[in-house]
């Protein structure tokens, strides 16, 4: 994101949640799992960064 600096865990992962609440607010972007149920911004942080 940021040229020639490095950016914690935790400020990558308020970016980019910031980023995906748009998409899903502003763009109407959803994400569907296997089910065919929507996957809330929420989710999709947690998948993506408290994975262990």
């Amino acid at each position: 994101m940021a040229c020639g600096t490095s950016m914690g865990k935790e400020e990558m992962k308020k970016k980019l949640g910031l980023r995906i609440q748009d998409l899903y607010q502003k763009k109407e972007i959803r994400l569907i799992d296997d089910n065919g149920e929507e996957i809330n911004y929420d989710k999709v942080i947690h998948l993506l960064f408290d994975k262990k």
